[in-house]
């Protein structure tokens, strides 16, 4: 298992008649249960800066303890600071089932981190163990939906000219602009404030325009009065100099059930621009505008802004300049806690638009860096395929190289994709067997929606990997010369651990010679092969082999890597003619049935190739499987078999 490498904490010990002491980071002398219980208190009170300091020396000291990691990964997470650390420390504690929330706070971190495909898995892993209290607390659905509607968002961005950056602290929002605006914010007034708001203390800041015209509106955020949506986005008409009409809410399709907050209404232009966590956000608070119609009082459709506007973190307080040469938003990104970024940035008529290759990309792109840099990537990594920039300089553009023909980098993709819908069918046949045992009308319809929504994930992943082995298994080094011989016929999986494959290899059987179905041989003389290499062996005959007279062998398997595809499951004998001329057909005979698999191939390529016949042959549920020394096992691990001879 990869560990992070967490940064060193200098930790001095001190032995007295006492006990042991450590001097911690602010360089007091603490004893353990005291540096322990510290870390504790200034967590609970949100002061997660102190208490990753705290966590960091007892996670220093004793790395097995998953609880320091699990609470170290969440100081790191909630302070926006060392996202790459949070997600591996919270993926060691949820390794050691420690925490009920650990998977969803590990999917929130990865959704930070633009791992949007990998969010999406830990969401579903706590949905798998998580009561349904805890699911709803945690709106699990809802942070699912996000890191999708996110993985599409940031794949096209919209070139900024950044002209200013400037810290603004969270309770100094007001401070945000040095350049002209034509108005100015000001904290909502207690007559516009709803009862919630008075009674949970809630006061922000609304934009007053300079000479406001009777008429015209003032928008501002409030509380809902039923106090179930929510944040949401009201308005005032100003009737007189002194008077206003009775607060309004924006229509339901502008507020949603989620927080709608700090609104922007740019009269020249008539746009209103807002901060919601609902519609197709991409995490958190995203920016939207929306057009007003005054002539015939209507509101047009809401539209996102693009990336790198909005990105997972929270964006808000969107604000054009006096003559809209320029426009302002504060984002949290690459900021510390209750901390935002004001980014100042030009309003060009024709702004650019880039597409996005990878998350290497889209990061770099998301701190805002221009396109020179992002032009300055790609070169690089066309200078690294032509061999004119080595690695350790290409390491200095902060960016992870493809190996040269895209073989190892396909290769792991199907893989992750591959062991990701392995886990998503789990969970559908866990969902499955609850729907069967569920008596509740409304709770088993809620199930079978689930296991649905999850199933088409599964198989969507699923075909997503079967697309990057097959572009592995064409993307390999054209120089390289075919070969009749396999290079590592005996590579074995030998263990999982953690999910982890193991393998061991010997250069030599323990027998002179291995003997297969269809008579080819592997010969050993001193350790060395002379093999021919084993071909697979299917067929399609005019008429069945197997009758009364020549039945279907029982357990008849190969050693090594073996790909089947099985044809049914019955209770019950059937007749030995029912597969008609498919050959040879195999029995496996268990747990009150009989198996039953036609062909033997060596290869997935060959076994996807021989499934479509079979399928067209009449047998349409038909499927594949795989046996490595007459053990079954998963399509994951036999493609990490069969890939690692390569």
């Amino acid at each position: 298992m990869k560990f992070f490498a967490i940064k060193k904490i200098s930790v001095i010990l001190a032995i007295s008649v006492v006990g042991i002491f450590f001097i911690s980071a602010d360089g007091q002398e603490v004893s353990k249960t005291e540096l322990e219980n510290r870390a504790f208190e200034n967590f609970k009170a949100e002061k997660y800066d102190k208490a990753s300091a705290d966590f960091e020396v007892l996670y220093d000291l004793f790395p097995r303890d998953s609880r320091y990691a699990y609470y170290l990964g969440r100081s790191y997470f909630h302070s926006n600071q060392k996202l790459d650390e949070a997600t591996e420390l919270l993926k060691f504690a949820a390794a050691r089932n420690y925490g009920n929330d650990t998977y969803y706070y590990l999917g929130r971190a990865y959704h930070l981190n633009y791992k949007f495909e990998d969010a999406v898995l830990a969401f579903l892993t706590f949905n798998k163990t998580a009561k349904n209290s805890e699911i709803k607390k945690y709106n699990i659905e809802y942070w699912i939906n996000v890191s999708e509607n996110a993985k599409e968002s940031v794949k096209i961005a919209q070139e900024l000219s950044i002209v200013s950056e400037k810290s603004v602290p969270e309770n100094a929002l007001e401070s945000t602009f040095d350049d002209e605006l034509n108005g100015s914010y000001i904290y909502v007034p207690d007559a516009f404030r709803s009862e919630a708001d008075i009674e949970m203390n809630y006061q922000t800041l609304m934009f007053l325009p300079d000479n406001p015209q009777i008429g015209e509106y003032i928008y501002f955020e409030s509380n809902s009065k039923k106090g179930n949506t929510g944040l949401d986005l009201y308005r005032v008409q100003i009737l007189s100099a002194e008077n206003f009409s009775i607060p309004e809410p924006l229509p339901d399709f502008i507020n949603t059930e989620f927080d709608e907050a700090y609104p922007y209404f740019d009269v020249s232009e008539s746009v209103l621009y807002f901060s919601s966590r609902g519609h197709n956000t991409t995490g958190g608070y995203d920016i939207f505008k929306c057009i007003y119609d005054s002539s015939k009082s209507a509101w047009a459709s809401v539209e996102k802004l693009y990336f790198p506007v909005n990105t997972p973190n929270d964006e808000i307080l969107f604000t054009n300049i006096a003559d809209r040469s320029k426009s302002v938003f504060l984002s949290n990104r690459n900021t510390g806690l209750n901390e935002y970024i004001a980014y100042t940035f030009l309003n060009e008529k024709q702004a650019e638009y880039l597409t996005l290759k990878n998350r290497e990309e889209i990061m770099l792109c998301a701190q805002l860096a221009d396109k020179n840099e992002l032009d300055n990537i790609s070169v690089a990594f066309q200078k690294y395929e032509q061999g004119t920039l080595s690695p350790e300089e290409l390491s200095k553009f902060d960016a992870i190289p493809d190996d040269k023909y895209g073989y190892e980098q396909l290769l792991t993709e199907a893989l992750i994709y591959q062991s990701r819908s392995d886990s998503l069918a789990w969970i559908v046949k866990d969902l499955q067997a609850k729907v069967d045992k569920e008596e509740d009308y409304q709770k088993k319809q809620v199930l079978i929606a689930n296991s649905a929504t999850i199933d088409r994930e599964s198989k969507r992943l699923q075909t997503l990997a079967d697309e990057k082995f097959l572009l592995a298994e064409q993307n390999t080094d054209p120089t390289e010369e075919e070969s009749g011989e396999d290079d590592n016929p005996y590579i074995q999986m030998e263990d999982d651990i953690n999910g982890i494959a193991v393998y061991s290899y010997s250069e030599q059987s323990d027998q002179d010679e291995i003997h297969t179905a269809d008579n080819n041989r592997i010969e050993y003389n001193k350790g060395k092969e002379t093999a021919r290499k084993v071909q697979s062996d299917f067929t399609i005959q005019q008429t069945s082999p197997y009758s009364m007279n020549n039945p279907i062998p029982l357990n008849a398997m190969q050693g090594g890597l073996v790909y089947k595809i099985q044809l049914g499951s019955f209770s019950q004998s059937i007749p030995e003619d029912t597969f008609r001329g498919l050959s040879p057909i195999s029995k496996e005979v268990g747990d009150g049935s009989t198996k039953y698999y036609v062909g033997n191939f060596r290869s997935l390529k060959e076994v996807r190739k021989a499934l479509e016949k079979v399928k067209d042959y009449g047998f349409p549920d038909a499927f594949i499987v795989s046996f490595n020394n007459n053990q079954k096992i998963n399509i994951q691990k036999a493609k990490e078999i069969e890939y690692a001879k390569k």
